[in-house]
């Protein structure tokens, strides 16, 4: 299986992005496309857009469907998972920046994407610096650091989904997991530069995204079933740096007074590594 939908989405976002300027229509309702006969072992998956209720909801399915977001995450499950169980992919206003996976009654699972998180994301990566932090990054840059961050979280929604519908075991905080889930995900099976090249936006873009929502703590912050947005920062960062220590090379400055967690990022990621292919494995259909 290809790395879930990190080459897939990013190609049909870049391709949406390079040609946005020379449409003026507004996207229009779109359904999931059926999954091709090789991935008929795999669940149904739906796409449902509802109608935003605000101009910051309405900005939000806008870039969704501009980015043809949704259906693309739908072929990719569809393509690269047998589930037993069928997955809803929704599009709504929540009234406030958020995502989650939801069970509601026996069979009915969905992952939701608020459209105020999209334009949350949008918007602030329209403003995101370079590693100089003075010069703004280039707008292909900032589209795709918006988009990897974006792809990140549903890789996470998409791991709480996995937990539920495999009944995967798992100890400890189950947020922790799916970040791991989403670290496997992003940067399992790739094959060539490219598909490496657009993991990277999705790792460093959820990296950005946690590094975004941090700041004062409270006892409710520290209380919460997250790990502290910085120490998630760190973990996805470690996570992928010991996957291919030479080829990542470019996240060690990250480390910086931290290098004691460096040292075992490496045996970190291989067993993190065994650990997930044990367990999701016989549910990847291959490529």
């Amino acid at each position: 299986m290809k790395s879930f939908c990190v080459a897939l989405v990013l190609v049909s976002f870049v391709g949406a992005a390079l040609s946005a300027d020379k449409r003026d229509t507004a996207p229009a309702e779109r359904s999931a496309k059926a999954p091709p006969a090789s991935a008929a072992a795999s669940a149904k998956v739906e796409v449902t857009y509802f109608p935003a209720d605000s101009m910051l909801s309405e900005n939000g399915l806008l870039k969704l469907k501009e980015w043809n977001y949704l259906e693309a995450i739908a072929e990719a499950v569809q393509t690269g998972f047998r589930l037993p169980e069928p997955l809803n992919l929704v599009g709504q206003p929540c009234g406030e920046p958020n995502a989650f996976f939801v069970r509601e009654g026996s069979d009915a699972r969905s992952i939701v994407i608020c459209y105020e998180l999209v334009d949350l994301i949008v918007q602030q990566a329209e403003m995101a610096k370079g590693p100089d932090r003075r010069q703004k990054l280039p707008e292909e840059s900032r589209a795709l650091l918006a988009f990897g961050a974006l792809t990140f979280v549903t890789l996470h929604e998409m791991g709480h989904a996995l937990i539920d519908i495999l009944d995967l075991p798992i100890t400890g905080r189950e947020e922790d997991v799916a970040d791991q889930i989403a670290t496997f995900l992003s940067l399992h099976d790739l094959k060539d530069e490219e598909d490496h090249e657009l993991a990277l936006w999705t790792v460093v873009g959820g990296s950005w995204f946690f590094d975004m929502l941090s700041g004062q703590r409270l006892h409710s912050h520290l209380a919460a079933e997250h790990s502290l947005d910085e120490q998630r920062l760190y973990n996805v960062a470690c996570w992928t740096y010991g996957s291919d220590p030479r080829r990542y090379a470019g996240l060690v400055p990250w480390f910086k007074g931290a290098s004691d967690r460096l040292l075992r990022c490496e045996a970190e990621h291989a067993k993190m590594h065994r650990a997930l292919t044990r367990l999701i494995g016989p549910s990847l259909i291959p490529q």
